[in-house]
């Protein structure tokens, strides 16, 4: 009874393909199947999560967003399960941005980004030429890096995002299309090739957002 106006500030986007994933029905979390998602020309499996970055969301009421993926309490066991994202609620400032798998690691540095696109082998290239395009430096520091298109951050700061990305995707859709002439090889899925380059759009995004800080999602105690 006195949890839903809190609820109410707080909305997760939980994304998939797979409707034999069980549900955890959840006032805050909303399941959402990306091939039945209405977005025209981006309506495309290998742009995989990307895809709901180009939904509408100016009518959700909500002052805090998340996104992340049906397989959350498999891929991210270690931390908060979906059905406790509530927990985080406290947590949640205007300038704080949640992952629940950060990565620490210097973007200027072309081994070490070599190393973590190493499925990619134009990787490492790419994500300095999205980053160029972007007009952002690659950073240094060693903070917590958003890794994937799965965070929860303030209204504001989402909507920045979303415009951003969508210009960088537009951008890199016209220059590689469907990543045909890339080569990538496993653990990367080579059916949702563009969507590892959407990817990249984030990690610069966040990280060269200095008023914000990005914290790793970790369990309620």
């Amino acid at each position: 009874m006195f949890l839903k106006p809190k609820l109410n500030k707080f909305h997760f986007f939980v994304l998939g393909h797979k409707p034999e994933v069980p549900f955890s029905p959840r006032p805050f979390l909303e399941y959402i199947n990306l091939n039945d998602l209405d977005v025209g020309v981006y309506q495309k499996n290998d742009y995989a999560e990307s895809r709901m970055f180009h939904v509408d969301l100016s009518k959700c009421p909500h002052e805090y967003l998340g996104f992340g993926t049906w397989q959350w309490n498999k891929k991210f066991h270690w931390t908060t399960p979906l059905e406790n994202l509530h927990e985080l609620i406290p947590r949640l400032q205007p300038n704080l941005v949640l992952t629940p798998s950060p990565v620490r690691m210097d973007l200027s540095s072309i081994e070490a980004v070599e190393k973590y696109y190493e499925p990619i082998p134009q990787g490492c290239a790419i994500f300095r030429e999205i980053a160029d395009h972007m007009g952002v430096p690659l950073d240094s520091s060693d903070a917590p890096r958003v890794f994937c298109n799965t965070f929860i951050c303030h209204r504001s700061v989402y909507n920045d995002f979303v415009e951003v990305f969508r210009r960088e995707m537009d951008w890199l859709i016209e220059k590689y299309g469907n990543c045909e002439n890339l080569q990538f090889s496993p653990p990367a899925d080579p059916r949702r090739k563009p969507g590892y380059l959407f990817e990249m759009i984030c990690v610069h995004y966040f990280a060269t957002r200095k008023d914000l800080v990005v914290e790793e999602i970790t369990p309620f105690k």
